[in-house]
């Protein structure tokens, strides 16, 4: 399967609710893989809450792809610009530096 993704996701683990238990596995600026044993349809729009960096935060978007009993990747969407900042500031804590 082509790659799909326009910027590169970075291993990341946060717990987030959904309508039911599930983990953020890995992270970007446009998106997220949950890791979860229910999956929604592709094209479902889905929100959650989660955490980061102390901070309560919603996050919504668009489920990509899905694998059942393994969990979906989602593009965001509709996020608030705040939050694309809490996004964005977690991501580059853990962003390896660039080679020169």
């Amino acid at each position: 399967m082509p790659e799909r993704r326009t910027t590169a996701r970075l291993p990341f683990f946060m717990e987030c609710s959904w309508t039911r238990d599930a983990r953020i596995t890995d992270l970007s600026d446009h998106g997220c893989h949950v890791e979860t044993s229910v999956v929604p349809a592709i094209g479902e729009r889905v929100e959650f809450s989660t955490t980061i960096d102390g901070i309560p935060t919603t996050l919504r978007g668009r489920v990509v792809s899905n694998r059942y009993g393994l969990g979906f990747g989602m593009c965001f969407v509709d996020l608030t610009d705040e939050t694309r900042a809490l996004l964005h500031d977690a991501l580059h804590k853990f962003r390896p530096p660039r080679e020169p």
